[in-house]
């Protein structure tokens, strides 16, 4: 009968397990989405007047959702590392509960000899009964195995921090290029417009004269070619830099639609001509500070501490245990009593897959170091392809400046002088066009520099983020602690390590000189760093 019963209750219960796919709907769909959007820009400082570069910076490491989410992760590494540290503490459980039955339990013996029965039935326990424990268990295994486990969370709570700096460095790195491109779109989207008017303008006019037939048809749609070849050009710069705006709005998470000020902020980097850089210096920096090589030792340690846990593993288990206990069985002589043992155990198993285990975490160790040394080779690269382009940006900036001027005296020739009264419309509106063309490669190579000079900081491993600022400082507080460190980097800066840190090296040059260039007025940097004996402070 109860077979029965038991058969006719596994559907319900095989019916009650199963568990069947549940979409979004859309209606929730659209009510996430709306909530979403209401706090993307939530408790967010508004951006009143003109933005500075100091308060771009600012605003990026505050709100940006990338720099949020690396210091959701070393939030989470934090909290992993307390819980596998609560790990290695011995189990103290205490326990209680209630038991009833509907009949006595009871016993009778038989002897073996005979089978009959020696004892008539009897009880030992009450139908109902009442009973408590507090159980300390500590196995000294189990402990070993969590100790290791405790310094490789700990040693990934370190890896998220190198990961922030590499985020907080790539970002500033960004807002720094968005800003400039910002900065060049103000300055010229005034001068491209009308000028773009004045070819449509133009391109109207030669539709009227090959529609009326006042002129020669091929001469005209000679003319009329060349002119959508301008106005081509005039819309792709018009295209180029209008996305700034929306490159810098999301860097620093201020909405789309919002129609940003920049205040340029003129910086002489005359200090870079003729500027020594130490290679060598520079790449005992980069190989002691950069984020990527500190996360590979990082992660080094976590490897060696796998190989030390298998160790621990091979050796056999020895748990302590100790209780305090209570029953409130009439029957018991002691309702209260205490106990405490010892046990071994010894998994015969490990002497076949421990060995196995242990070489893999030792060859793990061995692909850790050679990644290591793979990526010290592509910091020294990135160190000396920034060099190179820095010098590059140098030498580009001194030709698009005299080509920039040559391009700007034309146009006021062609416009005050008279020169456009004798030329077609289109010849002017050409040169006009090369002025602004000039004009635009010119701040594009002064932004190269500047550029240029921020993969060098970067390459270095140098925060670009001073210390003293976190998730919880305000707008105001920042932009004086960036505003200090921005001048560092316009100076040109370069920090270096104590000495014999690292033996010197051979293979580099003692000292690379930047090629003499006329150097005038660019944009502020935009990065901040702290020195390399501060190292991770702040973060």
């Amino acid at each position: 009968m109860k077979l029965k019963l038991y058969l006719l209750a596994l559907p319900l219960i095989v019916a009650g397990c199963a568990v069947t796919p549940e979409p979004i709907s859309l209606a929730e769909h659209m009510s996430i989405a709306k909530e979403d959007n209401n706090r993307l820009f939530a408790e967010q400082e508004p951006v009143d007047g003109a933005l500075t570069l100091e308060e771009a910076v600012a605003r990026a490491v505050r709100y940006n959702f990338d720099h949020r989410l690396a210091m959701s992760e070393m939030l989470l590494q934090e909290r992993q590392l307390e819980m596998t540290v609560s790990n290695m503490l011995p189990r103290l459980a205490a326990s209680a509960g209630y038991s009833v039955r509907d009949n006595d339990s009871a016993s009778s013996s038989f002897s073996v000899r005979t089978g009959r029965q020696s004892l008539e039935p009897s009880i030992s326990s009450e139908r109902q009964r009442e009973t408590a424990d507090l159980t300390f268990t500590w196995n000294l295994l189990d402990f070993g195995v969590s100790y290791y486990q405790a310094k490789q969370q700990a040693d990934r709570a370190l890896i998220a921090v190198e990961r922030r700096r590499k985020i907080i460095n790539k970002l500033i790195k960004e807002v720094r290029i968005a800003y400039g491109q910002a900065t060049l779109s103000q300055k010229l989207l005034p001068k491209i417009e009308p000028l773009l008017k004045d070819a449509q303008r133009a391109l109207a006019g030669t539709q009227k004269i090959e529609g009326e037939s006042l002129d020669a048809v091929l001469p005209n749609l000679e003319y009329r070619k060349n002119l959508l070849r301008v106005i081509s050009q005039l819309e792709q710069v018009r295209a180029d830099l209008s996305v700034a705006n929306a490159q810098l709005a999301s860097l620093i998470n201020v909405p789309q639609q919002t129609r940003l000020r920049v205040a340029p902020k003129p910086v002489n980097l005359a200090v870079m001509r003729g500027k020594k850089l130490d290679m060598a210096e520079m790449e005992k920096v980069s190989l002691v500070m950069h984020p990527q090589l500190r996360e590979e030792r990082l992660q080094e340690r976590v490897d060696q501490n796998s190989v030390h846990k298998e160790w621990v593993r091979l050796l056999p288990g020895v748990s302590l245990t100790g209780s305090l206990n209570f029953d409130n069985n009439q029957y018991l002589l002691n309702e209260v009593w205490a106990e405490a043992g010892v046990r071994v155990t010894y998994n015969l198993l490990n002497l076949l897959v421990g060995r196995d285990a242990l070489r893999a975490a030792e060859a793990q160790v061995e692909l850790g170091k050679t990644r290591r040394l793979a990526v010290s080779v592509a910091v020294l690269t990135q160190i000396n392809v920034a060099r190179h382009q820095l010098e590059n940006a140098v030498n580009a900036f001194k030709r698009s400046d005299q080509i920039a001027a040559v391009d700007s005296r034309i146009s006021k020739l062609v416009t005050q002088g008279g020169v456009a009264q004798a030329e077609p419309e289109f010849e002017t509106i050409r040169r006009r066009l090369e002025a602004i063309a000039g004009e635009m490669d010119r701040e594009r190579a002064r932004g190269q520099i500047v550029e240029s000079m921020m993969n060098l900081y970067v390459a270095m491993g140098i925060d670009l983020m001073p210390a003293g600022i976190d998730e919880k400082t305000s707008i105001s507080e920042m932009v004086p602690i960036v505003a200090e460190a921005l001048s560092r980097i316009d100076a040109a800066e370069f920090p270096t390590l104590p000495p014999d840190t690292l033996p010197p090296s051979d293979t580099t040059k003692s000292a690379e000189r930047i090629p003499e260039a006329a150097i005038g007025p660019v944009e502020s940097a935009g990065v901040v760093f702290e020195s390399v004996n501060k190292g991770t402070q702040g973060l």
